[in-house]
């Protein structure tokens, strides 16, 4: 989480583990890629189709749906979901997630190489975002187009290791993006001074 801000005003980034639990069962068990209108996680999953039966996959994916619905909407504990062929899943999959997502840090390394704050997906997403000054650019570039300070507001900005959509879900005081939209500093700039021009 990296919090942007200003004594008015705060804009969160952020990589929400739960939303990326719910693509991870989806992409690893294969549930079908695209389901719920987002594209495949872009950081290779491991392949766990052998750890359920076809006709539990067909379940699960028949369920899938509204998990992610729960999911992008917070009204569950993601990592128990209502249906029981979900969670059976679920189980199966958190020891190769938390590998995937935030593993050990590896003291080693190659000397020189340049490594992410964090390991795992979730290093590759905060690297994406932290130490940036996007967002205050882009408020202060408001505030001088508005020709006043920003009034106070809230906003934050959930980031998704996927390629599309740029925008999964969008609300009047947060966002959950793809990656790829943070990762292209002027694209994300762009977005996000459209979104927060309403708000300032």
């Amino acid at each position: 989480m990296c919090p942007a801000g200003h004594p008015s005003w705060t804009v969160v980034e952020d990589e929400p583990r739960d939303l990326h639990l719910v693509l991870f069962v989806r992409d690893c068990f294969g549930l079908g890629t695209g389901h719920g209108g987002v594209g495949p996680l872009t950081a290779a999953v491991p392949d766990l189709g052998d750890r359920v039966t076809a006709s539990g996959v067909a379940a699960a994916a028949a369920a899938w749906p509204a998990w992610w619905r729960a999911a992008l909407g917070r009204f569950s504990d993601v990592a128990s979901p209502a249906a029981v062929e979900l969670r059976e899943l679920v189980d199966a999959a958190l020891p190769a997630f938390q590998e995937w997502w935030s593993p050990p840090p590896d003291a080693a390394g190659a000397p020189g190489a340049r490594r992410p704050a964090l390991p795992g997906v979730r290093g590759q997403l905060v690297d994406l975002h932290l130490n940036r000054l996007t967002v205050a650019r882009v408020v202060n570039r408001l505030e001088e187009e508005l020709g006043r300070q920003a009034r106070p507001f809230e906003f934050r900005v959930d980031i998704l290791a996927v390629g599309e959509p740029s925008v999964v879900a969008s609300h009047p005081g947060s966002a959950v993006i793809s990656a790829e939209l943070v990762g292209f500093e002027p694209r994300y700039e762009q977005w996000l001074h459209g979104v927060l021009r309403a708000l300032v």
